[in-house]
Formats: structure tokens, C-alpha cells, sequence
């Protein structure tokens, strides 16, 4: 008896591992949809009104935690530019991000700010394209993927806890 309940410990330990693996393409994705959303936000606000760069990050502030963070550290180091302020928050968060959307991301600094709003509207336009195949991508590795952890973490916890038994 003592057996069995050990294995159920070990199975469920192991499901529970698996279910956090699932976790991070989930959150994954999230980060990205939102990342899409605030991009298709700026792109619109410097196109048709040419707001800003901090007023903007403001406004985005108001939704996400990434925002407040850079918004906040421009607060901190007026001095520093955008672009290092945006890389450097990127780095500081643990976003579940691929090196690519890293990349595509960081550039998205780089663009704000540098250029008159119709230049950066466009740009913007550009890596948010980019970024939504990535958020596609992102989705599609979340069911699939998501589901196999999941799975596999499953199996694994059975078979330890056959092996626990016997």
C-alpha cells in the first residue's frame, strides 16, 4: 500500500512538472499576443497622431507590466536612451521568449523614438507582422508541444511508479 501511494505521489509530481512545462509555451504566446496588441497600439498612435514616445509608454503602462517597468526606469535614468532603457528591461524580465523574438523585439527600441512618427509607424508595422508569425508559431508549440509535455510527463510518472511497485 505504501507502494502505491508512492508512486501516486511520483506520479502526480511528475504530471505536475509536465503541467509546467505546458505552462511556459502558454505563457509563451501570451506574452507575445500582448506584445502584438501594444505594437498595433503604437503604430496607430504614431501614424495618425504622432504622440509621444514616453506619452505612449505611458498609455501602454496602463496594461502591462513590461511598460511600467521601462516607464519606471526612465523615471530612475533620464539620461540613458530609449532604446537601452527598452533592452535593458527586456533583460531584466524572464520573459518566455525565443532568441528571435528577442531579436525582433529589441529592435522595436531601437525603432521608437529615433525617427519622425510616420517613419516609426511603418517600422513598427514591419516587426509587428513579424512578431504575429511568431505569436502564430508561439500558438500552434503551445497546443502541440503543450500537450505532448504533458503527456510525456505522464508516462514518465507511470512508469516510475510501475517500476516503484514491482
Amino acid at each position: 500500500m505504501v507502494h502505491l501511494l508512492g508512486g501516486g505521489v511520483v506520479t502526480l509530481a511528475c504530471v505536475w512538472a509536465g503541467w509546467q512545462g505546458r505552462q511556459w509555451y502558454y505563457r509563451r504566446w501570451n506574452r507575445l499576443n500582448r506584445f502584438c496588441h501594444a505594437l498595433a497600439r503604437m503604430e496607430a498612435e504614431l501614424g495618425s497622431w504622432e504622440t509621444d514616445t514616453w506619452t505612449l509608454m505611458s498609455l501602454l503602462a496602463e496594461e502591462d507590466e513590461f511598460f511600467r517597468r521601462l516607464c519606471r526606469k526612465e523615471n530612475q535614468n533620464g539620461e540613458d536612451s530609449f532604446s537601452t532603457l527598452w533592452t535593458n528591461t527586456m533583460n531584466e524580465m524572464s520573459l518566455p521568449l525565443t532568441e528571435e523574438e528577442r531579436t525582433l523585439l529589441n529592435r522595436t527600441g531601437t525603432v521608437l523614438g529615433r525617427y519622425d512618427g510616420k517613419t516609426q509607424a511603418f517600422l513598427l508595422g514591419n516587426i509587428r507582422v513579424q512578431l504575429q508569425h511568431c505569436t502564430e508559431t508561439a500558438r500552434q508549440q503551445a497546443a502541440r508541444q503543450g500537450r505532448m509535455v504533458v503527456l510525456f510527463s505522464l508516462s514518465a510518472g507511470l512508469t516510475l511508479t510501475v517500476l516503484l511497485i514491482s
